[in-house]
This record gives structure tokens, C-alpha cells and sequence, in this order.
């Protein structure tokens, strides 16, 4: 009454054919391929007040994630898609900087800097 089934019956034929026709796994793992991607700066995490100014002259206020020597990621509540390049002026940290918009997604974007 409270037994298990069975198991079901094993077909060998099957697992040895199975075996024999995967091919030989290497012994040693192959080294990862290089990568295009440049080495990351160091990030530092921040909650600042910035303002990206578009080349129009319109200024955009954003909040500053984390930044870096070589970029900073911000965040935005407005739906607004950026242009290619912008002002990025930080008044604390004395930042005044042009910068690549590399990637924009839900209010976020990531910003390289050009000086």
C-alpha cells in the first residue's frame, strides 16, 4: 500500500550507444576568448544631482548612480530619449564633462566621457 513503484526497467543498450557517440571531452578547458569589451574604471556608488545639457542648449536634470574616471551612470523620471552626445556638469564633485550616451533603458543611461 505505502511501497513505490518500481523503477523502470533500464534499456543498457541505449546508454552504452548514447555514451560511445558523444565525442571526447577535453581534458583541460579551453581559456575563455578575448574579450572586446575595455576594462571597466572603478565605480563609485553616489546619490548626486546633475544636469546633462543637450547641445541645443535645453538642460536635463538627473540623478547620478555612480560614477567614474571614465563614465557615470544616471536616472531620470521623465520619458525623454537623449541625443548622442551631452554636457554632464556635476557641481560637488567639480565634474564638468562631455559625454557619449552609450546606452539609455527606462529612465537609466550610461554615459562616457569624451574630455
Amino acid at each position: 500500500m505505502f511501497k513505490k513503484p518500481p523503477p523502470p526497467p533500464v534499456d543498457l543498450n541505449a546508454r552504452i550507444r548514447g555514451a560511445v557517440s558523444r565525442p571526447a571531452q577535453p581534458s583541460t578547458p579551453a581559456p575563455p576568448p578575448p574579450s572586446r569589451r575595455k576594462e571597466r574604471a572603478e565605480r563609485d556608488k553616489v546619490f548626486r544631482q546633475a544636469t546633462l545639457v543637450f547641445s541645443d542648449g535645453h538642460r536635463f536634470t538627473v540623478v547620478v548612480k555612480d560614477v567614474s574616471a571614465t563614465g557615470a551612470r544616471v536616472e531620470f523620471f521623465q520619458h525623454i530619449t537623449l541625443p548622442p552626445e551631452v554636457q554632464f556638469l556635476e557641481a560637488t564633485m567639480r565634474l564638468r564633462k562631455r559625454a557619449r550616451v552609450v546606452w539609455q533603458q527606462d529612465g537609466g543611461a550610461g554615459l562616457e566621457f569624451l574630455d
